[in-house]
C-alpha cells in the first residue's frame, strides 16, 4: 500500500507596513493558527474511505529493437557541383558581367580581361603568316625557273652528247682512212700528199671530237649546277612552308588568347562568390586566378562534416543521417552517407576526418 504525503512549510508571523511598528502575534493566536493548520493537514493525508487505496498500475508490451547511438558533428552545406571560375590569361579586369546570386547559363560571358595586348599579338601574327605565304609564292616561281634552267641544261647536255657521238664516229672513220692511206703510201700506190691530207683531216677530227668531249662534260657540268639550284629551292619552299605551318599555329594560339579574354561559365548555375573586382590586375603565370564560383544546382545539395577521431568508426557507407540547418532551425532533413575522407585534417589539435553526405 503506497500513500501520498503533502509536505508544506508554514510561515507565521506579522507584516509590518511603512509607517507602522512590528507587532508581534499573541500566544493565544498563535496557537489558534497553528491548531489551524494542522486540521487542514490531517484533512488532506485523511483517506476518502475507510478501505486503503488499491495500488495502480501501468502495462506496456515488451519488444526486440536496436540501441540507437547519436553522433554529432558539425560542418558546411554546400551546392553538389561547385565550379570555380579562373582567368588563364594575364591582365587588367575591364567588366564584370554577373555579381553573386547571379543565374548563369553555360558558355555566357561573365568577366572580360583588357584585349589590346591579345588583339596587337593577333594582327602580328597575322602579317607574319602573310609574309610566309609571300615567300612561299616567290620561292615556287624560283623553283619553277630552277626546273626551265635544270631542263634546258639537259637539252644542251643532251645535243653536246650527240654531237660527241658523231665526233667520235668521224675520229674513227678519220683514223681507219689515214691508216689505210699510210700503208698505201708506203706502197708507192697512192701518193704521200694524199695520206697527208687525209692525216689532216684525221687530226682536224681528233680536235673535234675533243671539243665535242669537253662540251659535253661543260654541259654535264651545268645540269649538276641547276639540279643543284632546283633542290636548293625546293628545300627553302620547304622550309617556308613549314615556317607558314608554324606561324599559323601562332596566329591560331594567338586568336585563342584573345578569345580567352571573355571569361564564360562553364556549366549553368548560380554565382556564389564573386572574387574580383572591376579593374583588378590578374597574374596567371604562376597561380590560375579565381574570379567566382558558380553551384551547377541549387536543389542538389551535400554536407561535409567534420567527425572527431573516436567518432569516425561509427560511420558507414550508406547509413541514414539527420541533419538541421541554422537558416531552417525548424525543418530536420535527412541524408545518407555517400563518403567516408581518409585523409584527417587537424584542426586546433583536433584529428577530424570529413564525411560527405
Amino acid at each position: 500500500m503506497m500513500r501520498s504525503f503533502l509536505f508544506a512549510t508554514i510561515f507565521i508571523g506579522a507584516v509590518a507596513t511603512p509607517g507602522s511598528s512590528s507587532v508581534a502575534p499573541s500566544p493565544s493566536l498563535a496557537s489558534a493558527q497553528i491548531s489551524s493548520a494542522f486540521n487542514q493537514l490531517s484533512m488532506l493525508v485523511k483517506p476518502s474511505s475507510g478501505k486503503p487505496d488499491a495500488p495502480l498500475y501501468r502495462t506496456e508490451s515488451v519488444e526486440r529493437g536496436d540501441i540507437v547511438t547519436t553522433v554529432q558533428a558539425a560542418g558546411t552545406l554546400n551546392a553538389l557541383v561547385m565550379v570555380e571560375v579562373g582567368s588563364q590569361l594575364s591582365g587588367r579586369v575591364k567588366e564584370l558581367y554577373v555579381d553573386f546570386n547571379s543565374k548563369v547559363t553555360k558558355g555566357q560571358v561573365i568577366a572580360r580581361v583588357e584585349p589590346e595586348i591579345y588583339e596587337a599579338r593577333v594582327a602580328q601574327s597575322l602579317a607574319e603568316r602573310e609574309m610566309a605565304q609571300t615567300q612561299v609564292s616567290v620561292q615556287r616561281a624560283q623553283i619553277e625557273r630552277a626546273r626551265a634552267e635544270m631542263e634546258t641544261a639537259a637539252a644542251r647536255y643532251d645535243s653536246a652528247a650527240a654531237q660527241t657521238r658523231r665526233a667520235e664516229i668521224a675520229l674513227d672513220g678519220a683514223a681507219q682512212e689515214v691508216n689505210r692511206k699510210r700503208s698505201l703510201a708506203k706502197q708507192k700506190i697512192i701518193a704521200v700528199g694524199e695520206w697527208e691530207r687525209d692525216n689532216t683531216a684525221h687530226n682536224s677530227a681528233k680536235a673535234q671530237a675533243t671539243a665535242a668531249q669537253a662540251e659535253e662534260l661543260s654541259q654535264s657540268a651545268a645540269v649538276r649546277a641547276a639540279k643543284a639550284t632546283l633542290n636548293m629551292a625546293e628545300a627553302e619552299l620547304a622550309n617556308t612552308l613549314a615556317q607558314v605551318k608554324q606561324k599559323e599555329a601562332v596566329l591560331q594560339q594567338a586568336q585563342i588568347d584573345l578569345d580567352r579574354t571573355y571569361v564564360r561559365a562553364p556549366v549553368t548555375g548560380t554565382v556564389v562568390n564573386r572574387a574580383v573586382s572591376g579593374g583588378q590586375t590578374l597574374a596567371a603565370s604562376l597561380q590560375t586566378p579565381i574570379l567566382f564560383t558558380i553551384a551547377q544546382d541549387l536543389t542538389e545539395m551535400q554536407v561535409e562534416a567534420s567527425v572527431v577521431e573516436a567518432d569516425i568508426s561509427r560511420f558507414a557507407l550508406g547509413q541514414p543521417v539527420t541533419f538541421t540547418a541554422d537558416a531552417y532551425p525548424d525543418r530536420i532533413f535527412t541524408g545518407t552517407v555517400k563518403q567516408i575522407r581518409k585523409a584527417p585534417q587537424v584542426v586546433q589539435n583536433v584529428v577530424t576526418y570529413i564525411v560527405v553526405v
